[in-house]
């Protein structure tokens, strides 16, 4: 089977974390033996630097072809419609009279699922949109975004939503009716150390973008409570956005500085090997569709402390960690404390095996074949 998947972009130096749920899906995929040709409609603003028109590079073994047009935030009716042309063009190009047309094509995210279905229009291709983005959860979406999202789904075949509660926002708002699929965690990156060093501070984890969702500046707050009942204690914040200068501001009012340490964006390798070293993670988001930072935590072998935001509902379990009220500064810093004290009930190697069983790369790319055999 050929699957043609459609992507936002490709992980890029100042942005690791850009495409990088496309690309392991196409990777998971491909080693079921699925063969898959990756594009990326990549219409970031001209501050974003790279090459721009049509680049073939490779991702272990996967051809992959960006488009790049410096386009930038530019309201939906714009924005859309140029990707199309560009997704068109990109299609014509790889895909010629003499070469063998996809069987799926496989969109990621609204905004590219629309292009992918004007794709669909001319091609006859039938088409999966897999949806992640926060932008749906909302209980108001943007009229403009919402026209030409829910046209994408009305032409897919499946739509995908990567977590129940985003299924069910998708349904409000749209009416369209998802199958779950969870996001794929690279269990063999995220893999938990077998012998951890004593040491005699406590050390928290947590990894977002320093953005409005993540809350950081819950976090700062909570801990410095935290540390004045435990001296013994640090935090590594890994992740860069806006709310980096607060975030600064923060842990230099509280008299952080040898306790708090914002380590800004890093590539996964980094973020792992940070991953096996702590004792737990933390992350006090507002909203997640999913929640792969608490999902590859818990793949590394430490207990996480997440919020009530819609994800992390429905894989948090007792022996995980701990599921606290978003928005509560006092229900975290309680919770830093008893992890404090009982990080030794938690068993690391089991947690690790569990979800390595429930989101791991063969796994998430098993339900994903039933979807596309049943299409095809």
């Amino acid at each position: 089977m050929k699957v043609l998947i459609v992507s936002r972009g490709l992980p890029q130096p100042d942005n690791p974390t850009f495409g990088i749920f496309e690309l392991d899906q196409a990777k998971a995929l491909t080693k079921q033996g699925i063969d898959v040709t990756f594009f990326a409609v990549d219409l970031r603003s001209i501050r974003r630097k790279r090459k721009y028109g049509v680049v073939k590079t490779l991702h272990d073994g996967i051809e992959c072809y960006t488009i790049s047009i410096p386009l930038g935030n530019v309201p939906p009716n714009i924005f859309c419609p140029v990707g199309s042309v560009a997704l068109k063009y990109l299609f014509e190009r790889v895909f010629n009279d003499s070469t063998e047309y996809p069987d799926i094509i496989h969109a990621h995210f609204h905004r590219q699922g629309y292009m992918a279905a004007e794709l669909s229009k001319v091609t006859g291709i039938p088409l999966v949109i897999t949806e992640h983005s926060s932008d749906m959860e909302k209980e108001v979406v943007d009229p403009k975004l919402l026209k030409y999202a829910s046209a994408g789904y009305r032409r897919a075949k499946e739509v995908i939503a990567v977590s129940k509660s985003l299924a069910k926002r998708l349904y409000e708002n749209t009416g369209v009716k998802c199958t779950v699929i969870n996001n794929i965690v690279d269990t063999a990156l995220f893999v938990p150390q077998q012998e951890k060093q004593e040491s005699n501070s406590f050390h928290f984890i947590s990894v977002g973008r320093l953005e409005e969702p993540k809350k950081v500046e819950d976090l700062i707050a909570a801990f410095a409570n935290v540390c004045k009942k435990n001296t013994n204690v640090q935090l590594d914040i890994y992740g860069a956005g806006a709310k980096m200068t607060i975030a600064k501001e923060l842990i230099e009012k509280n008299g952080l500085q040898s306790k708090v340490h914002l380590m800004g964006a890093v590539d996964r390798n980094e973020v792992a090997l940070a991953l096996r070293k702590a004792d737990c993670f933390i992350l006090l988001s507002n909203s997640e569709t999913f929640g792969v930072a608490y999902i590859e935590a818990l793949a590394s072998g430490i207990p996480a402390i997440a919020t009530r935001c819609g994800g992390p509902e429905e894989f948090m379990e007792e022996q995980y960690g701990l599921l606290i009220d978003k928005g509560s500064i006092e229900q975290a810093e309680d919770a830093m404390l008893y992890m404090c004290k009982n990080i030794r009930d938690y068993n690391g190697i089991a947690i690790s095996e569990q979800i390595r069983k429930r989101f791991s790369p063969e796994t998430i790319a098993k339900q994903l074949m039933i979807v596309y055999e049943e299409i095809v």
